[in-house]
């Protein structure tokens, strides 16, 4: 993916068309990569989000033993949990070689080897999982809602905190499961959706729903107050806006700092930024 590709400022004009190739360069995107190694090997990217023209918060994920079980058959310590911060993407590798990106404000809780017949692991946020293949070990991803057994495969896994949340498929085959019911086997493209203990099944695009973990993503007429929503989540900064009308295409990069991205939204969308420190960031029309 080239550098043209990943810029922010693709965002297309809010015509309902795409926009002129040649849009003005951002401030480039602020990073700071931290390596953490702990017998599992760790690569973190963290994203700095800047609040204001002299300040920047760089943002850091958090590895620590876990206090209670919560991964049937292992001892409380051997377990692992991995903490991302909002604003950051972050990348784990776990000890059989399955490679995940954690989205921000997002938890995993891992042992520190996988013994027996089967790999688990707690995943409390939206993870990508690239699973390593072991005919004989299936992996399973726990929730406190719902359950995915894989053996080897792509993934992307989101909670959201009460139980609910959805499994995309993007390779091979899973099967999704909720306490008490039968479980349902998904094809690559297919969404699973959990909410009150049952479990529905649409077809979907799977890159729009993994693209997160390359640090974007797609927007096809999303209005303005939804992707301040989007911004809000991410970097972990009041966002509002009173535009429910002016829509957004093209690619909207979470690697650049929450600054940056909201001033290509204003210059695209003909808005006013302000910021305070009571309300943080808020998008209004232009006079």
């Amino acid at each position: 993916m080239g550098k043209d590709e990943n810029r922010i400022d693709e965002l297309l004009e809010l015509t309902g068309q795409p926009p002129a190739p040649d849009i003005d360069a951002i401030v480039r995107k602020t990073f700071r990569r931290i390596a953490v190694r702990k017998r599992s090997r760790i690569i973190i990217s963290t994203v700095s989000a800047v609040i204001s023209a002299a300040a920047v918060i760089l943002l850091a994920v958090f590895l620590h033993p876990y206090g209670s079980s919560m991964i049937p058959g292992v001892p409380a310590k051997n377990l692992n949990t991995f903490d991302t911060p909002a604003g950051a993407i972050a990348t784990l590798h776990l000890p059989d070689g399955s490679l995940l990106k954690v989205n921000a404000d997002s938890k995993v809780i891992y042992p520190d080897s996988f013994r027996g017949k089967e790999r688990r692991i707690f995943v409390d946020g939206e993870v990508y999982l690239d699973v390593a293949h072991d005919r004989n070990r299936p992996f399973i991803v726990c929730t406190d809602g719902f359950d995915v057994k894989v053996h080897g495969t792509k993934f992307n896994v989101c909670t959201t905190g009460d139980g609910n949340g959805n499994v995309v498929l993007a390779e091979g085959s899973v099967e999704v499961s909720v306490p008490g019911g039968s479980g349902i086997m998904l094809s690559p493209g297919q969404m699973a959706s959990m909410a009150e203990g049952l479990i529905s099944v649409s077809e979907v695009r799977a890159e729009d729903h993994i693209c997160w973990a390359e640090g974007y993503i797609n927007l096809y007429g999303e209005t303005i107050d939804k992707v301040a929503a989007m911004l809000s989540g991410h970097y972990g900064i009041p966002v509002s806006c009173s535009d429910t009308t002016s829509r957004l295409y093209g690619k909207l990069e979470f690697k650049d700092s929450i600054e940056d991205v909201l001033k290509n939204i204003a210059r695209l969308a003909r808005v006013n930024i302000s910021y305070s420190s009571s309300e943080g960031y808020i998008i209004t029309g232009a006079d």
